[in-house]
């Protein structure tokens, strides 16, 4: 079924829409399913939305105290690593990286040119 509306405005303003059957869009004579009135079709849907899909409202709820939690629990560990950081610890645990990886850069003067090798 697809939804189709016209083009043209009722004298209220609105359009008509309805739900037609590819077939009897195609070949009506084949299809003995005429077109449904869209506002009453989707009336009688968002009516039954809740046995479709099931309790909207809990699963939100539900949904809410999750994220709530989630960023309760990433707030918490926030909190923990900024006191871890400014607790001081008498000296520092890990020495601040080299440039060099650790070995010391010798200049080329130092090392020699390449013809004293």
């Amino acid at each position: 079924m697809q939804c189709r509306t016209t083009r043209w405005y009722k004298v209220d303003g609105t359009q008509s829409r309805r739900y037609v059957c590819k077939l009897h869009r195609r070949r009506s004579q084949d299809c003995s399913r005429g077109p449904l009135d869209a506002r009453v079709v989707d009336a009688a849907f968002i009516e039954n939305l809740d046995s479709f899909l099931g309790d909207i409202t809990g699963w939100r709820e539900r949904l809410t105290l999750d994220r709530r939690t989630e960023r309760d629990r990433m707030q918490s560990e926030i909190d923990r690593a900024r006191s871890a950081l400014d607790e001081p610890t008498g000296g520092s645990h890990f020495a601040p990286p080299s440039s060099t990886g650790g070995r010391t850069r010798r200049t080329r003067r130092e090392r020699g040119s390449r013809s004293d090798r």
